[in-house]
């Protein structure tokens, strides 16, 4: 058991506590749930407005679940799955108005597989092979109209040559 004091000056001597910090207006800024002095639950973050900003599940210190960030709209913003306090599978970065910005895998806390950014109107942006954690591969862009424009080698995030741009008036073909 420990004291902990609150913000109002009262003291509580408990395994199992919630902090929370206030933005000088005194809109909440973040709450945090304890359990046996680690955090244990959902983190939330608030700007300062009042709006949710953050969403962190933690299980004994750890962060262990679906990790998710909003826009002050409330719109989502981001998500990534957390296993044992590593990120594991999608992240996933989202337009306010909509849609899938950016996308990529986790494997042992590491991006693993291909990375794609995409424009606002879905149209794929760019891509990057990942391997455990390293660039390996081509690196291609392309324009919103899906034509090649540009790509560069890189093998174990060495750069292998120069970028090759292709002007878009020719379809992506130099």
């Amino acid at each position: 058991m420990k004291t902990f004091k609150y913000k109002d000056g009262t003291e509580c001597l408990c395994d199992e506590m919630e902090v929370d910090h206030y933005y000088p207006s005194n809109e909440l800024e973040f709450e945090i749930p304890y359990v046996n002095e680690r955090v244990h639950g959902i983190l939330k973050s608030y700007y300062n407005d009042g709006a949710l900003e953050a969403e962190t599940p933690y299980t004994m210190g750890e962060v262990q679940g679906m990790a998710k960030e909003y826009f002050a709209s409330g719109a989502l913003k981001a998500e990534l799955l957390y296993e044992n306090g590593v990120p594991q599978g999608s992240e996933t970065w989202y337009y306010e108005a909509g849609g899938i910005f950016s996308q990529v895998s986790y494997v042992g806390g590491r991006k693993h597989g291909v990375e794609r950014w995409n424009y606002p109107s879905g149209a794929l942006m760019s891509e990057t092979q990942w391997v455990r954690g390293t660039v390996t591969g081509v690196i291609k862009g392309y324009y919103e109209s899906g034509a090649l424009k540009y790509e560069k080698a890189v093998a174990t995030d060495r750069e292998l040559g120069k970028m090759i741009e292709f002007p878009e008036t020719t379809g992506g073909v130099r």
